[in-house]
């Protein structure tokens, strides 16, 4: 018996005609030197390669990212993958809508507040970017919403600076 630690594998030609016949790795076939009898190790008990943890760690990364999905998008790595990848693509363009869509809101709302005082909102803007007053539109659309006190002031000062000062 040649020395190869015990293990060897035995060849197998299936029952196929001389033309199909291809030699496979069916099993193991351990050889005990005391007794010399052999056992069969199953093909599936044999040595592998393992990748490690790489593939199962990116697999994990996507399905966190997919939890709280319906049905197998969260539990199945193939439609979790496409859809955390679509979600991912979504979230990155509604990030610049959502400034979009606030900016909008600011403008709508200094709008309806100017008017009250009998202005309109570019006619504000322009005259307070006149008096070099610096305040964005989110803080100028909060006091509109919140101090009419102090909005009314910015719209003295803006109708001072365009030249209407004749009256609230």
């Amino acid at each position: 018996m040649p020395d190869d630690g015990g293990l060897r594998g035995a060849l197998v030609t299936l029952g196929l005609p001389k033309s199909m016949r291809r030699v496979q790795v069916l099993a193991l076939v351990e050889w005990s030197p005391k007794d010399g009898h052999r056992k069969t190790i199953p093909k599936n008990y044999m040595t592998r390669v393992k990748r490690g943890n790489v593939a199962r760690k990116r697999r994990q990364k996507i399905l966190k990212l997919a939890q709280g999905f319906r049905g197998s998008s969260s539990a199945l790595f193939r439609p979790a993958n496409q859809h955390a990848l679509k979600g991912l693509q979504n979230a990155s363009r509604d990030r610049h809508r959502r400034k979009r869509e606030f900016r909008s809101l600011w403008v709508a709302r200094i709008n309806a507040a100017a008017r009250s005082y009998g202005l309109r909102y570019n006619e504000l803007v322009g005259s307070l970017r006149g008096a070099n007053a610096s305040i964005n539109r989110k803080m100028l659309a909060q006091l509109a919403c919140c101090d009419r006190q102090a909005f009314q002031e910015l719209v003295a000062i803006g109708r001072e600076q365009s030249g209407m000062a004749n009256g609230l």
